[in-house]
């Protein structure tokens, strides 16, 4: 970082980078040439859109384009319905011509959580991951288990669910007999209701950790898919003296929403003052504790 006032000598240079068109055409869902106003956004879901265009009986392009990976939303209203559709590009050197962006109307997709949560409503949320975050589709459980999400586009989604079930764990999340727990699936109209199982005897994990003053720890499922906050874990334990070095005697106590294998594998990330991170292996006994030392 540079200060006011602060004297730089840098020899900072301009140069030309290439740039190239990009050209397409929308069509609506009954495969006519539609007007829409298309947006252009940079691979990474996150990121704001670089452009937009409006596409006139159905052609649109964009100038001006870097060589990279882009994605392409579309949007336009056809006979007072608002459709949507998503495309790709790979520019490499040259003009990218003849992309296709085929529109779609929205369906409503039903779903149900096993057995129904007799304490309080879950949350359920299907996440784009091709298409900007913004447009996620959520739903809530009824009193019998029951939900449906009353607008979801066509696309690929993860499906996050949010809230617990006491002594419970997130077992599957099932469309049809796939298991799409931590994965994204295509969703479109007529696929089968979207099933969340949850089962009983949720496990627990208790531990110490020795010779350090505090100590930071992290529970994660061996598999990376399902890093994210709904299933890592974190405590923290605290020494029992003035000892920098002393037994941390605080117990550390974590509940798990994972599957419910035999014995799944776990990852411990212990993070002490003075020492680098520490990692181990456990296996997760579904139907009791383990002590870890």
């Amino acid at each position: 970082m540079l200060r006011g006032g602060t004297h730089l000598a840098a020899d900072i240079r301009v140069v030309k980078a290439a740039v190239y068109v990009i050209r397409g055409q929308v069509y609506d869902d009954q495969g006519r040439p539609a007007n829409a106003r298309v947006n252009l956004l940079p691979s990474e879901a996150l990121e704001e859109a670089a452009g937009q265009a409006q596409a006139r009986d159905g052609a649109f392009e964009f100038r001006d384009v870097p060589p990279g990976n882009w994605r392409l939303l579309a949007e336009g209203e056809i006979a007072g319905k608002k459709l949507r559709g998503a495309g790709t590009a790979l520019v490499e050197r040259h003009d990218t011509e003849n992309v296709t962006v085929r529109l779609a109307a929205p369906f409503t997709l039903a779903g149900r959580v096993e057995p129904a949560p007799s304490e309080k409503e879950l949350a359920i949320e299907l996440y784009p991951t091709v298409t900007p975050p913004g447009l996620a589709s959520f739903a809530r459980t009824n009193s019998d288990g029951t939900l449906q999400f009353a607008t979801v586009y066509p696309g690929r989604y993860q499906v996050n669910v949010f809230g617990t079930m006491t002594d419970h764990y997130l077992d599957s999340v099932m469309i049809g007999e796939q298991d799409v727990l931590g994965k994204d699936a295509w969703f479109a109209e007529g696929m089968p209701p979207v099933r969340i199982v949850y089962k009983p005897r949720a496990a627990g994990l208790r531990g110490t950790v020795e010779k350090c003053g505090s100590a930071s720890i992290l529970l994660l499922p061996e598999s990376e898919g399902l890093w994210n906050f709904r299933f890592i874990r974190r405590d923290s334990a605290t020494a029992r003296g003035t000892s920098r070095w002393a037994e941390c005697v605080r117990e550390v106590t974590m509940r798990s929403r994972w599957r419910g294998w035999t014995t799944p594998e776990w990852m411990i990330s212990v993070r002490c003052a003075g020492w680098r991170r520490w990692e181990r292996r456990c296996s997760w006994m579904q139907s009791g504790r383990r002590m870890l030392n």
